[in-house]
């Protein structure tokens, strides 16, 4: 069977969704993915093939955790919601110390925008 490759870009910038460097576990961003998806346990499990109860069992980790299928098959049926999934393995692929530099460069930016915007606020309210 012919396996489909996906190829997603990683950007850094501010966005409006979480920063899947910021996750602390695999279980962590797939339970974000699917409680901000819109779409409830049901279908997701429905489109998983699996019970509702196992799912929600497994996104809390406590007593099951999910396969590197189960989580692959979570991020397919969660469509474009479950792309954070992805990039969340990708980020872990970085090495230490490039996660580093981007990190320090992305901090650094929002500084240069949390020093515009202050000048701006104190601009108005002269």
């Amino acid at each position: 069977m012919k396996r489909e490759i996906h190829q997603y870009t990683i950007s850094f910038e501010p966005a409006r969704e979480a920063d899947p460097r910021e996750f602390s576990c695999s279980t962590e961003a797939a339970h974000h993915c699917v409680e901000n998806s819109g779409l409830q346990h049901k279908e997701i499990a429905f489109r998983m093939g699996m019970s509702t109860q196992l799912l929600t069992m497994k996104l809390h980790g406590d007593s099951a955790k999910l396969s590197a299928d189960e989580y692959d098959r979570l991020a397919d049926a969660l469509g474009e919601k479950g792309i954070l999934m992805r990039k969340y393995h990708a980020a872990k692929l970085l090495p230490r110390e490039d996660r580093r530099e981007v990190l320090l460069a992305r901090l650094e930016e929002q500084q240069k925008e949390t020093a515009k915007l202050l000048e701006e606020l104190k601009r108005a309210r002269r």
